[in-house]
């Protein structure tokens, strides 16, 4: 939390001068937005090496504030510091398939797009935004849990043959406590698309509504390859993938 606060502090801190906009259609504006994402961990050598996972529905919030200057009726920049849990579950399968424990990789980050919006005219109006993004680990963790002893069948992995004892075990960590722990990944850059609508409440208040998606080209680790003894497959490079509804509320500071 405390990557977060310089952001936080930036965007209240200049509300105070944005107050000074004088020209109808150009100007700054504030807002809050919240959304929900589907989350993903895509991994480069799924299908050779990950036959033992078996990847979950995964959701988490994502919520911050908003700051953007309108150039015209048409065109936005817009800068963001929100909250973002990601990440990915599984279901672990032995080799016959069946279901001995699960995987959940657990990622909270302060995200900080910065955005070029071009939107459309009217009361309701079509937006489409697009640009990058740095994400700040703020805490994470992998965990494997086993409901039962697995052998591990694996000849990918060092531990191929050997017993697994039923049991929870911290496979990488924001800040691992020992060296068998491998390290999670601090900045995550990527790129975000979204588009959606915008609907005036009134002259200078209005809500938003976007579907977005974020791609990260950056390992979530910083090994490039995960292959612990405590797991069941081996993983070459791990990227954040997300996409989902995003609402906000936004005060343009237009004149009156």
């Amino acid at each position: 939390m405390k990557k977060a606060l310089p952001v936080l502090a930036f965007l209240f801190g200049i509300m105070p001068f944005l107050a000074s906009a004088q020209s109808e259609g150009v100007g700054p504006y504030i807002g809050a937005a919240a959304a929900i994402n589907n989350t993903w961990i895509i991994i480069d050598n799924e299908l050779q090496n990950n036959e033992h996972h078996d990847h979950k529905a995964t959701f988490g919030p994502a919520g911050g504030l908003v700051l953007g200057y309108k150039f015209n009726d048409r065109h936005s920049l817009q800068l963001e510091g929100a909250y973002s849990k990601q990440g990915a579950k599984y279901d672990l399968l032995n080799s016959d398939n069946r279901v001995i424990g699960k995987k959940e990789i657990d990622l909270k980050y302060l995200a900080v797009p910065l955005l070029f919006k071009l939107s459309g005219t009217g009361t309701t109006r079509f937006n489409i935004h697009v640009g990058p993004q740095v994400a700040f680990l703020l805490s994470g963790e992998e965990v494997n849990t086993f409901d039962e002893n697995v052998v591990v069948s694996n000849p990918n992995m060092p531990n191929n043959g050997q017993t697994i004892p039923a049991g929870t075990y911290t496979i990488s960590d924001k800040d691992p406590a020992n060296a068998g722990v491998y390290k999670l990944n601090n900045i995550a850059p990527s790129i975000v698309l979204g588009f959606g609508v915008e609907h005036d409440l009134s002259d200078q208040l209005y809500l938003t509504a976007n579907l977005r998606f974020n791609y990260s080209w950056t390992n979530i680790n910083d090994d490039e390859v995960v292959a612990h003894p405590n797991d069941l497959d081996k993983y070459t490079l791990r990227y954040n993938v997300l996409g989902g509804l995003q609402v906000g509320l936004h005060y343009f500071f237009q004149k009156p």
